[in-house]
């Protein structure tokens, strides 16, 4: 298990003091504040790192008692997804309606049934008057329940930066999502307290989020703002979908920067101020720019590597309160 103390490896993660005083730049190694350098000893954390790491594959950039931000490689889902037999939803309503060992005033309202743990005990006792115990019961029946249907009908849970990091962190949760094509920065709340926190400071759209792409063609203007309306249409390809610009679609906003021009690409530094799908690949392409190995949005084959890179995150770190900088580096240049 990792250890609870602030760990911070290769990203740069600041106080807000720290940020008015220096540039944001990636460096190997970063500090949070005196004090908590002062109460976690770095080689017991160090290693329960390296732990985790191991156990996982996945990078670890910055870790508290809170949350716990990877760096995700580019092909690996954000969150769990699963093959055949229908949706979650689906399976788990299908489940709760079956049990007959599920109390009957929650299988009464297995259509309505939370699928998350604290929100089904909230359910629970709220819905059906359960008391704590009798809930947690139901929760752990109903698990067993759609585990067991899942083995019997040979539904498989595809890989995931989630699933690996509840190998670990048996409670981590997702707070945002990242494309599978698009690599970096991936903040999981590791309690609900935690995620409540840091869901609000997204939906309130107070984290700061910076991307990196390399695009196609050489953007002319140094700096640029893409305020074009996306609608969601089904691709091509079955299973997909595409966001198109459309004057009655959702408003969407993304600042760009040009970091580097080489000879028919030019490197973007990308803000999105909006948060739909897919919204940096379809407003680059919007503007006559699509990012390079997008297969979607561009005309590279299936399967290409997006030069899409997720390099720094700023949130509020939900136990302290202090201002968080992570960043990761994107490997393009």
């Amino acid at each position: 298990m990792l250890a609870r103390p602030f760990v911070l490896l290769a990203c740069s993660l600041h106080c807000a003091s720290a940020l008015q005083a220096a540039p944001q730049q990636p460096v190997q190694k970063a500090v949070h504040c005196a004090s908590a350098l002062q109460a976690a000893p770095q080689p017991p954390v160090q290693k329960s790192v390296q732990d985790f790491e191991r156990l996982t594959g996945l990078r670890v950039l910055a870790h508290s008692p809170s949350v716990l931000v990877i760096d995700k490689p580019a092909g690996l889902r954000s969150t769990p997804a699963f093959t055949g037999g229908g949706t979650r939803k689906e399976r788990w309503c299908a489940v709760a309606t079956a049990l007959e060992a599920l109390p009957p005033a929650l299988r009464r309202h297995a259509a309505m049934l939370p699928r998350t743990r604290e929100k089904f005990l909230a359910f629970a006792a709220r819905r059906a008057k359960l008391s704590d115990d009798a809930a947690a019961d139901a929760w752990r029946d109903m698990q067993h329940a759609v585990a067991a249907k899942d083995e019997a009908d040979g539904v498989v849970e595809l890989d995931s930066a989630l699933r690996r990091a509840r190998l670990v962190h048996g409670d981590a949760r997702p707070v945002h999502r990242l494309d599978a094509s698009t690599s970096g920065a991936l903040a999981l709340a590791l309690d609900s307290d935690a995620a409540s926190v840091l869901a609000r400071q997204w939906r309130d759209r107070a984290v700061r989020k910076t991307y990196e792409a390399v695009v196609r063609g050489r953007v002319a203007d140094d700096f640029g703002e893409i305020d074009v309306a996306l609608e969601r249409r089904d691709a091509a390809r079955a299973g997909l979908s595409r966001m198109v610009p459309c004057a009655e679609g959702k408003p969407c906003r993304t600042t760009f920067a040009v970091v580097d021009r080489g000879a028919d690409t030019t490197t973007l530094e990308l803000e999105p101020h909006t948060g739909r799908l897919h919204q940096l690949r379809a407003h680059c392409a919007a503007i006559g720019h699509p990012i390079l190995g997008d297969d979607i949005y561009g005309d590279d084959a299936e399967g290409s590597r997006l030069h899409l890179h997720a390099k720094a995150l700023r949130f509020a770190e939900p136990s302290s309160g202090d201002t968080w900088t992570v960043e990761s580096a994107s490997g393009f240049r």
